[in-house]
C-alpha cells in the first residue's frame, strides 16, 4: 500500500490555518528575529500550530491506496479502519489536476467519482480525492482500460471560440462573493487599508464620471465597479481555465484536457453519460451558436467548473461534431410545442415583475427621497433584467417542445436565462411527471417533467404543453401518468 504525496498533509489542516501563521510571522518580524523573546511570548500559539500539523500528519499516515489490475483499493481511518475497492468499470469519471504550484513537486490531485453516493459526503464532493505522486498517477493510467484499437478522434477548440465562450459563460455572482470575501478578510488583515484604497478609487472614478454624467453618486459608481470587477475576474479565470481545450475519443473512452496555469485532464466513458445539453443564451441564439455540455457524474463537479464538451460551435457544425464524438446522442426534432393560448405561462411572470419594480421604486422614493439616485439606479438595472427576461421567455414560447425518437427523447426548454436542448436516452430516464397549476387546469395545459439518472436530483421541465399531448408522450416513454 502506498501513501499520498507529503504535500497532502496541508489538506488535512483547518481551512483558516494560514491565519494563525500571520500573527506569528508579524511578531517575529517586530522583534527583529529575536527567537527567544518570540518563543516566550507566543509559545501557546506555536503549540496550537504544532498540534494542528501533528494531527494532519497522523491523518495522512493512515490513508493508503494500491492500484490493482481491475481497480484501486483504499484504506483510511485513524481509530476505525475502513477499506474499500473501486473497480475501473464502476468509475464514471477520473479527473487529474496538476496545480501550478504543485507541478514542481510532481504532485497530482486525483478525483474519482461513481454513480453511487455516500451518506458521509456532500453531493458536491468526489467519492475519492487523493494527492499522489506523479509516478503513482502514471501507474494508475497504465492499468486503466483504454487505448483500444479503434481510431483516435481529436478536436481542439480555437482560442477565439474559447474567448467567446468565457465571455458568455462568466458568472458575476460567484465573483462578487469572491470580492466581498476579499474586502472583509483583507480589512481584518491589513487594518482597513484595502477598504480605504477601494473608497479612494471609487471617489476618483466618481469625479471623472461626473464630468460625463451629472448627478452620479459614489454608491452608484461603487456598485458598477464591483459588478464589473466581479465579471472581469470570472471572465479571466474562465478563459485561463479552458484554454488549450482538447477532446479525444478512443473507442468508448473520452479524454478532455484544458488549463493554462493549472492543467486538468478528465477521463470518462460514453456509456456513463446521462444526457447531452446544448446550451444557448439569448445572444447566442441571435448569433446562431451553441455550447455542448454533458452530464456525467464527476465531470464539471468541482467549484467553478463547467461540464463543457464543445465550448462554442455554430448550428451547421454541431451535427458533425455530435456524430463524430457522441454518435450515441441523436439530434431529434420536437413533435409537440406550446399552443398560442398558453403564452401567458411564459410572459406572465416577467411582465408582472416589470410593473412590480416600478411600483416598488415609486413607494421607496416616497419613503426615502434622499436615496432617489440609488433607488433610480437599482430600478433601472432591475427593469433591464426584467425586460431581458421577458424577451427570453417570449423566445422560449416559440422554441419549447419535446420529441420522442427511437432511443432517446429530445427536450427544448428555458430555465432562467438559458435555453437548453436536451438529448436524453430512454434508458437514463427514471421518471415522468405531469404538473398542473390551478391556472393551467383552466385551459388544459401542463408542464411535462422528465427525471434523469444522476448523482444529484436532475429534472427537465418543458412548460406549456397540451395535457393530452403530454400524456401521449409519457405513454410512449413507457410511464404511467402521475399528476402533481
Amino acid at each position: 500500500m502506498k501513501k499520498q504525496h507529503p504535500i497532502a498533509m496541508i489538506r488535512y489542516t483547518s481551512k483558516n490555518f494560514w491565519l494563525l501563521l500571520i500573527p506569528l510571522v508579524r511578531g517575529l518580524l517586530a522583534l527583529g528575529f529575536d527567537f527567544y523573546s518570540w518563543l516566550s511570548g507566543a509559545y501557546l500559539d506555536i503549540l496550537v500550530v504544532l498540534i494542528i500539523l501533528g494531527a494532519a500528519f497522523f491523518i495522512w499516515w493512515n490513508i493508503t491506496f494500491k492500484t490493482e489490475e481491475t481497480g484501486i483499493k483504499f484504506s483510511e481511518g485513524v481509530f476505525v479502519k475502513r477499506e474499500y475497492f473501486i473497480p475501473f468499470s464502476t468509475m464514471t469519471s477520473v479527473t487529474a489536476r496538476k496545480n501550478f504550484f504543485l507541478r514542481p513537486m510532481k504532485a497530482v490531485t486525483l478525483y474519482i467519482d461513481t454513480d453511487s453516493s455516500s451518506a458521509l459526503k456532500k453531493s458536491s464532493e468526489p467519492d475519492v480525492k487523493l494527492i499522489m505522486r506523479l509516478k503513482d498517477y502514471k501507474e494508475l493510467c497504465k492499468k486503466m482500460p483504454d487505448k483500444p484499437s479503434a481510431a483516435k478522434l481529436t478536436y481542439r477548440a480555437p482560442k477565439g471560440q474559447l474567448l467567446f465562450f468565457s465571455l458568455l459563460f462568466s458568472s458575476t455572482l460567484s465573483s462578487l462573493i469572491y470580492f466581498g470575501t476579499l474586502l472583509i478578510q483583507g480589512g481584518r488583515l491589513i487594518d482597513r487599508e484595502l477598504e480605504e484604497r477601494f473608497i479612494t478609487a471609487v471617489n476618483d472614478v466618481t469625479k471623472f464620471a461626473e464630468r460625463i454624467i451629472k448627478g452620479i453618486t459614489p454608491v452608484t459608481v461603487a456598485i458598477i465597479i464591483i459588478i464589473a470587477g466581479g465579471w472581469l475576474y470570472s471572465f479571466i479565470s474562465n478563459y485561463l481555465r479552458h484554454i488549450n481545450f482538447r477532446i479525444q475519443r478512443w473507442g468508448e473512452n473520452i479524454f478532455v484536457e484544458n488549463g493554462f496555469f493549472t492543467k486538468w485532464r478528465y477521463r470518462f466513458n460514453t456509456g456513463k453519460i446521462n444526457y447531452a445539453d446544448l446550451r444557448q443564451n439569448l445572444f447566442m441564439k441571435v448569433c446562431g451558436v451553441m455550447s455542448v455540455h454533458v452530464s456525467c457524474t464527476g465531470y464539471g463537479k468541482q467549484k467553478n467548473e463547467i461540464p463543457v464538451f464543445v465550448p462554442i460551435t455554430d448550428k451547421k457544425s454541431i451535427t458533425g461534431v455530435m456524430k463524430m464524438f457522441l454518435p450515441e446522442f441523436v439530434l431529434d426534432d420536437t413533435e409537440i410545442n406550446p399552443r398560442w393560448n398558453y403564452i401567458m405561462r411564459f410572459i406572465g411572470p416577467p411582465t408582472a415583475l416589470i410593473f412590480a419594480i416600478i411600483i416598488a421604486a415609486f413607494f421607496m422614493v416616497m419613503l426615502a427621497p434622499d436615496w432617489y439616485s440609488v433607488i433610480l439606479f437599482l430600478a433601472v438595472m432591475g427593469e433591464i433584467m426584467s425586460v431581458h427576461l421577458l424577451v427570453v421567455r417570449l423566445t422560449a414560447f416559440y422554441s419549447n417542445g419535446i420529441g420522442i425518437g427511437e432511443d432517446s427523447a429530445a427536450l427544448r426548454y428555458c430555465r432562467y436565462f438559458q435555453f437548453h436542448y436536451i438529448i436524453l436516452p430512454k434508458e437514463k430516464i427514471t421518471g415522468v411527471e405531469i404538473r398542473q397549476t390551478p391556472f393551467q387546469k383552466l385551459n388544459d395545459s401542463c408542464d411535462l417533467v422528465l427525471h434523469a439518472r444522476s448523482e444529484a436530483v436532475s429534472s427537465h421541465r418543458v412548460r406549456g404543453l397540451n395535457l393530452k399531448d403530454a400524456e401521449k408522450m409519457a405513454e410512449r416513454l413507457g410511464y404511467s401518468v402521475n399528476y402533481a
